[in-house]
Formats: C-alpha cells, sequence, structure tokens
C-alpha cells in the first residue's frame, strides 16, 4: 500500500464496513480517528494497520446506529458543517447550546462539547435526546446483550402492537416482535434492571429498526397500500457517550 492518505468513506470501502462500525471502536477506546483536514479524518498507513488488526479480531453478532440514521423530514445532519461555520463565525466562546425543536438532535450532535438544552414536544423524539444526550450512565455491555437477545427473539403471541397494527407500517410478525420489546423494556425498568437512560436507548434502538423498515413516506399517520411488509426488524446498538456534559437537559 502507498501512503496515500484516505477519506473516512474511502476506508469504509476498502474494508466493505460502516462509519457506524468505525465510530464504535473509537467509542470503545480501541481506535483512534487521524487528523482531521477541514470537514474529513484522513488515515494514514500507521492508523489503516491498526484498524485491519481490529477487524480480523471482530466477531460482533450485532450492528451500532449513529443519531443521523433516521428517516425524518427536516432533518439537519448534511447541514452540519454548514451550521458549525456559522455558529464559529458569529457566536464566539458560548458554552449553551440550546436546540428547539430539536427533532432528532442532529444538530446538537454537532455541539456535544457544550452544555446542551434539546427541546421537542414529540415524546420519541424526547426518549431519544434522552439517549444521546443524558447524562445517566448507562451500562453498554448490558445494552449490547439485551440487543442481541431481542434481535434472536421470535415470539408467537399477540399483543397491542399486533393486534391494532398488523398489515399497517408493519406485517403482523414484526408486529409480534415490536410489541414484545417494548413491553419487554418496559419489565425490564420497572424491575429496575435498566435505568431511565438505558431504557431511553433501547427504546431509540427499537425506533430506529422500525423506522428503516416502515411502510410509510416518513409520517406514521399514514401506510402505503400495497407496499412490501415482509421486512425483517433488526436492532442495532446506538453509539452513545457517556462522557458528556453533566449540565444537559434534556
Amino acid at each position: 500500500m502507498n501512503n496515500k492518505l484516505l477519506s473516512t468513506s474511502e476506508v469504509c470501502n476498502k474494508y466493505n464496513i460502516s462509519q457506524e462500525l468505525l465510530y464504535e471502536f473509537k467509542e470503545e477506546g480501541l481506535i483512534y480517528f487521524p487528523t482531521k483536514n477541514i470537514q474529513q479524518y484522513l488515515w494514514d498507513k500507521k492508523t489503516l494497520n491498526k484498524l485491519s488488526n481490529i477487524l480480523k479480531k471482530n466477531t460482533k453478532n450485532y450492528k451500532a446506529t449513529t443519531i443521523n440514521n433516521r428517516r425524518y423530514l427536516g432533518n439537519k445532519y448534511k447541514l452540519l458543517p454548514f451550521i458549525k461555520e456559522i455558529v464559529e463565525k458569529h457566536c464566539k466562546n458560548i458554552n449553551i447550546v440550546a436546540d428547539i425543536f430539536s427533532g432528532t438532535g442532529a444538530v446538537s450532535s454537532a455541539f456535544t462539547d457544550k452544555v446542551l438544552i434539546t427541546n421537542d414536544n414529540m415524546y420519541s423524539n424526547y426518549i431519544c435526546h434522552l439517549a444521546w444526550f443524558g447524562t445517566e450512565k448507562a451500562d453498554i455491555n448490558k445494552i449490547k446483550k439485551f440487543i442481541v437477545d431481542y434481535n434472536n427473539t421470535n415470539p408467537q403471541n399477540d399483543n397491542y402492537m399486533s393486534i391494532n397494527f398488523s398489515n399497517t407500517e408493519f406485517n403482523k410478525d414484526v408486529c409480534k416482535k415490536i410489541g414484545f420489546i417494548r413491553e419487554d423494556i418496559e419489565t425490564k425498568f420497572n424491575s429496575k434492571i435498566i435505568n431511565e437512560r438505558e431504557r431511553a436507548v433501547l427504546i431509540t434502538s427499537l425506533l430506529y429498526a422500525m423506522d428503516k423498515i416502515a411502510n410509510t413516506c416518513g409520517h406514521y399517520d399514514a401506510y402505503r397500500k400495497n407496499g412490501e411488509l415482509n421486512k425483517k426488524l433488526e436492532l442495532s446498538v446506538p453509539l452513545i457517550s457517556n462522557n458528556l456534559n453533566k449540565k444537559n437537559k434534556n
């Protein structure tokens, strides 16, 4: 291999991996992200060799996800470089970022070095904000175990979800699985097996998984007639951080 520096997208193509997996290795302290040039990381030979060794040992049986992997109208993730540039140019030395009508929280994700205040009327968005930006410590290994278990479960009994929503946004088997997982998360929380942020992380994982396969155009008040309903529900592990500012408010 020559000494050409590769961008993150080129690295992902070279090793046939996702950017989410790279971010997970970073969160686990297995690898550092090399020098950033303008808006992209540049990977040198030394860093690539380390990544190659990590991938040889990697036996993960789950996928990971980041905050931007959500189908949501108005998501501003692609605008983040522009937004950050404007903030840095016109708002010097700020310590607090208030993200009003924060939706997915994508804008907030660009300012995790600040105190974050997120706000949204939708409870599903609040739950995601609590997962991504909450200050309570979450046990990542516990979350990974539960997500692997959920992906391997195949519930047979009907529940609220399958009785009321089968063959609309999802087929009946998927609805059974969604309903079972959602009820089990609440049972674990009420039994104090998981804390409030771990509950939020698991619900966020479920929401993101549902969003990937939903038979909608982005709004859940309607579904497409004769749309494809045979997709499989697979939860991913949200790549959260336990090192955020303790003054964050959701």
